[in-house]
């Protein structure tokens, strides 16, 4: 690696051809959501939150269970009493914002046989797991989080897409939930078990990414996943900004992560959660948005960690995309890239910690100006060559 004039690290050479692989894709029905998608459970959802929540936590109950396990593992380090706190805490701002969402985790925590509290941890693993990081480098014992997720954008080509690197034991569980709401309002969502939303898209035109940032700010907001769900909610673009501002002003926020939207009209922000700062980091006269995992602006701020692996990859992504416009085919070829074999964006598997092995376990790819949600099929880590994806018309 070189070191650029700004302190950022830029890629020394790397094979930037090849954009033009094929896209495998299998076409679903829009009038015929299937019972699997990419290899992945389709679960129906629709009714009142206990309705939505009790199907949930029925359908899935051994999967809840096992991923609550798997994150019982990584928080061993954390005392079942910080744990409980920590959950209280996030609970009670869910119930006074989000009172619909509470319902929904409580009836699917009954179904599932779990208690409630385990029920909440889950859908705040994100800020439990850095509040875990931020004392274990307090006592100089921490080890560094799994870099994972590359997210590219165009509002050219109103399409949006990242790769979710996380654990190969979480991936064999992982679920896609396909919320109706009764105004008929769609949500196509792929989560973990036991967790009631993570990115997607929706009915209305938008689309929702994530990309962890390992950082030792604040984390004791209302939690992202929440927020996803929220997002994905939501009917316009313009909804979505003003419930962040909202959630800022009311000081609500807290945890490191970057949320970014995108609608089929081309409307865009990343929007990166610095522990209670809400900042907005995407430049209006780029072609091509990207994210990994350090805040834009501030690479080095807010105790961010592994900043060559992420600096890397979003050069290299960025590299890519400049190519030529962001096409569903020209995503796909660079989410699969592994031209540096050490922080390629196509991660390939290591170990962290308790949770095993890491590695990137899905693609996922919205087309919004036409309404279509892409997934891989099977975990493009594994994989030699070009990815298979299979694709849904939402609307």
């Amino acid at each position: 690696m070189i070191q650029d004039r700004d302190g950022s690290f830029a890629p020394q050479a790397h094979n930037l051809s090849g954009l033009s692989s094929p896209l495998r894709t299998r076409d679903v029905p829009v009038t015929e959501m299937p019972q699997t998608l990419g290899g992945l459970p389709v679960l129906e959802l629709s009714g009142t939150p206990e309705q939505m929540g009790t199907t949930h936590g029925r359908r899935f109950r051994s999967e809840i269970s096992l991923c609550a396990d798997i994150y019982n593992r990584v928080w061993s380090t954390l005392s079942f009493e910080q744990v409980t706190e920590f959950v209280s805490a996030q609970r009670n701002l869910i119930e006074k914002h989000f009172p619909h969402y509470a319902e929904e985790i409580c009836a699917l925590a009954a179904a599932a046989d779990i208690n409630e509290t385990t029920a909440f941890a889950l859908n705040g693993r994100t800020e439990i797991t850095l509040h875990q990081h931020t004392l274990e480098l307090l006592r100089g014992c921490g080890s560094e989080p799994a870099a994972e997720c590359t997210l590219l954008g165009s509002p050219l080509t109103k399409v949006m897409g990242e790769n979710w690197d996380w654990a190969s034991c979480i991936e064999k569980i992982t679920v896609l939930n396909h919320i109706t709401r009764p105004d008929g309002h769609r949500i196509l969502t792929m989560t973990e078990p036991g967790i009631i939303g993570k990115v997607g898209m929706n009915s209305a035109g938008i689309g929702v990414g994530l990309n962890f940032i390992p950082g030792t700010e604040r984390n004791s907001g209302i939690p992202v996943h929440i927020i996803l769900r929220a997002c994905l909610e939501a009917s316009s673009f313009e909804q979505i900004s003003d419930m962040l501002d909202e959630f800022a002003r009311k000081d609500l926020l807290g945890t490191m992560s970057a949320i970014s939207i995108m609608d089929k009209r081309g409307n865009a922000e990343m929007f990166e959660i610095l522990g209670s700062q809400l900042v907005r980091t995407r430049r209006i006269q780029d072609h091509v948005f990207a994210h990994t995992n350090h805040p834009i602006l501030n690479p080095s701020g807010h105790g961010t960690t592994d900043l060559e692996n992420t600096l890397c990859r979003l050069h290299v992504a960025q590299a890519l995309a400049a190519k030529g416009p962001l096409t569903v085919d020209a995503l796909a070829t660079i989410l699969a890239d592994r031209s540096d074999q050490v922080h390629s964006i196509n991660m390939q598997p290591k170990a962290w910690g308790a949770i095993g092995s890491v590695g990137t376990i899905r693609s996922l790819i919205f087309d919004l100006e036409n309404g279509t949600f892409y997934i891989s099929k099977g975990t493009p880590a594994e994989l030699p060559g070009p990815i298979d994806y299979d694709r849904v018309k939402l609307y």
